[in-house]
């Protein structure tokens, strides 16, 4: 009797992979893992977080796209640090474009 197993691959854990390939995970910023969660008056940390996510980050796009997808609807005020080179505020507004162009396609569609 010949047995076949099948197992479904961990896409958990795949979709996930991204984070490890991170800028901000790379171990010369060990030490510096507070600027990406610097506050407001530490404006010098913020424009360094963001420079490094923009310019230096091979998964920048999906470090938003998921900020985005796990923080929804969220406040501004409740959308912590710097990710995918956004604050909190510019994810929001991203958010908030992204559905409403839904929203209108939803309605032309309809």
């Amino acid at each position: 009797m010949i047995r076949t197993s099948y197992s479904a691959p961990d896409t958990a854990e795949r979709a996930d992979q991204w984070r490890q390939d991170a800028a901000c995970a790379r171990p010369e910023y060990k030490d510096q893992r507070d600027i990406w969660f610097a506050p407001t008056t530490r404006q010098a940390d913020i424009v360094l977080a963001k420079s490094i996510c923009k310019t230096l980050c091979p998964v920048r796009e999906e470090c938003l796209a998921a900020a985005v997808r796990e923080e929804g609807g969220r406040t501004t005020e409740s959308r912590y640090g710097i990710r995918g080179g956004l604050q909190g505020a510019g994810r929001r507004r991203m958010y908030d474009r992204e559905r409403a162009r839904r929203r209108a396609a939803e309605k032309d569609a309809g």
